[in-house]
């Protein structure tokens, strides 16, 4: 029987009089793409921050397993087994694609900040950097300066940076975000990919990329939770299609 790896409890989030995040309870199962959907404003992007630990929450309770997240800091949850993409590219531009990845891959080990150290554990280090590299699809660009790379591939390689810390769940914010035809599709299928070894928290504003990959949905408005079901459940509910006739979008 699949299990929540990740659960939310009445998870608020309040900056001065605005409630980003209101509220909120939603368990993220294991082995399946859990996609977080609403208009901008929703507090999508509020709730994956206090997922990843760069917000705190106002009130509520974060749990991973048997971990309690709700107060752990960025470090601790990325130890843990928890990495996050961004809206924005977030890579080294003057790396190559290798060396973006070894940082990732360093930053899990334990040892990362000594200097002097065996060295089979560089060779773990560049193990796992290949393997994320191989991973995300990289494997002809791993000798590329990332500045040098399409704008594609370098959402890729910020996911291959992800990958290397070896995590069990991902938190995806927007990972197709202004991507082309062709580039979204490449991704698309990475999810895909991914989705076969990890649990994934997505949030995507394009719907058909939504629909083709997520196991189940939760709809956001007003940072309240305004339904959670399979993607035909959220296609089909007549309160989704409300909300988001109101706001101009289409879950269609």
């Amino acid at each position: 029987m699949t299990k929540a790896i990740l659960s939310t409890r009445d998870l608020s989030k309040s900056f001065g009089g605005l409630v980003a995040v209101d509220s909120v309870t939603i368990d993220f199962m294991e082995s399946r793409v859990h996609a977080i959907i609403g208009p901008n404003g929703a507090g999508k992007t509020t709730l994956i921050n206090l997922l990843s630990g760069e917000l705190l929450p106002t009130s509520g309770k974060i749990t991973f397993g048997d971990n309690d997240l709700t107060r752990q800091p960025v470090h601790a949850i990325s130890q843990l087994g928890i990495g996050r993409s961004y809206q924005k590219t977030n890579i080294f531009p003057e790396f190559t694609c290798l060396k973006n990845c070894w940082l990732g891959a360093q930053s899990r080990m334990s040892t990362s900040m000594r200097f002097f150290r065996p060295a089979k554990a560089y060779s773990e280090v560049r193990l796992r950097a290949e393997r994320a590299i191989d991973l995300c699809g990289l494997n002809d660009r791993i000798d590329t300066v990332a500045s040098a790379m399409s704008y594609g591939e370098q959402r890729q390689l910020e996911i291959g940076m992800m990958l290397a810390t070896e995590p069990n769940l991902l938190l995806l914010d927007e990972p197709l975000a202004g991507m082309g035809t062709d580039e979204s599709q490449q991704v698309v299928e990475l999810i895909k990919r991914l989705a076969e070894e990890h649990s994934v928290v997505l949030i995507e504003h394009d719907m058909d990329a939504v629909f083709a990959v997520a196991d189940a949905l939760t709809v956001m408005v007003n940072g309240k939770v305004l339904a959670t079901g399979t993607p035909e459940e959220i296609r089909n509910s007549q309160e989704v299609q409300d909300a988001y006739l109101g706001t101009g979008e289409d879950v269609a």
